[in-house]
């Protein structure tokens, strides 16, 4: 069985469209709506890629990009120094 995909606020946010403060109002939750799953580690928010299509089916929130092909395209990629300094 293949590791749940985490995904980071960065990845939720590209999926939906949205803004971070979007997304932190999600994961509150409202009267009429269940917050948006999350795993919160020290001060790190992850979720799950499963969890949060299903949340967003259930509420009729449409995806815009699949969170999985999102996340693969986000990670930080090596750091290098920029043009003319040493690295």
């Amino acid at each position: 069985m293949a590791a749940a995909m985490r995904l980071t606020t960065k990845d939720v946010e590209d999926a939906f469209g949205v803004t971070p403060m979007t997304v932190y109002n999600w994961r509150k939750g409202t009267p009429t709506r269940e917050p948006l799953p999350a795993e919160v580690e020290g001060r790190r928010v992850f979720y799950r890629a499963a969890r949060l299509k299903a949340w967003a089916k259930r509420h009729g929130i449409p995806l815009l990009k699949d969170p999985e092909a999102v996340s693969a395209h986000s990670k930080p990629g090596p750091k290098t120094a920029p043009k003319g300094e040493p690295g």
